[in-house]
């Protein structure tokens, strides 16, 4: 069974939050309610909705490490960092720097030797 979870950052604590999604809204109410369930005593911590990040069902080869959206990765034998993304297109992720692309892995192979940060706490090491 997939595993689903999601990561997003906490509006007060500015500190990633990891759990289940949850969106409401009732703009009549004026309400748009971004959080993620912790699970732990079904504690919501509202969080920046441009954080949001679902986990890719992969893990980096060196760490083990869970890959979210937005996360920069090292993809094996390729110089550049990578964020990794969900192409609407072809209903998949993949990673990307500028115009090149690739996937996460296929049937056989996890193409990600290491996630290296994520775009919100790390931009600079795309710009590098």
């Amino acid at each position: 069974m997939k595993e689903i979870h999601f990561r997003g950052i906490c509006k007060d604590s500015k500190r990633w939050v990891y759990g289940y999604y949850v969106h409401f809204e009732d703009f009549s109410q004026g309400i748009n309610y971004h959080g993620i369930c912790s699970g732990y005593y079904n504690t919501h911590f509202e969080v920046i909705p441009e954080s949001v990040g679902q986990y890719t069902g992969v893990k980096d080869k060196k760490n083990g490490k869970d890959i979210f959206e937005g996360d920069i990765v090292r993809i094996q034998n390729l110089k550049l960092l990578y964020e990794v993304y969900w192409d609407k297109k072809e209903a998949r992720y993949k990673a990307r720097n500028g115009g090149c692309v690739s996937p996460l892995c296929n049937a056989y192979n996890v193409f990600v030797e290491e996630v290296v940060g994520n775009v919100f706490d790390n931009p600079e090491l795309l710009e590098e």
